[in-house]
């Protein structure tokens, strides 16, 4: 059974099967999916189930025009790690969150 919990959790899919769990987080890009961004919470959440978390990666994602329906993507090659726990020296700061003083 495969739930999207996309909208309530800091991951995509939630799996179930005979009492087994797996989380899963989703990524697309239009690049070759070597790298991608992840959020602090995505990557928290990861470290916190090592054992159950997968990453699926899908890269050279074609993004098409589509009359009324806007963009549309087609394609990819979707990669699996299984399982995906983030280490320290394959992720790096891209932005900062930063309080503006007025004083």
């Amino acid at each position: 059974i495969v739930t999207d919990v996309s909208l309530t959790q800091s991951y995509d899919l939630h799996g179930e099967r005979d009492g087994a769990v797996c989380h899963v987080e989703v990524k697309g890009t239009i690049g070759p999916g070597d790298r991608i961004i992840v959020t602090r919470a995505e990557v928290a959440f990861a470290r916190q189930h090592p054992d159950t978390m997968r990453l699926v990666v899908v890269g050279d994602i074609t993004l098409v025009t589509s009359g009324d329906d806007g963009v549309l993507a087609q394609g990819g090659r979707p990669r699996m790690i299984s399982p995906w726990v983030p280490q320290d020296d394959s992720l790096e700061a891209i932005s900062y969150f930063c309080a503006v003083r007025t004083d």
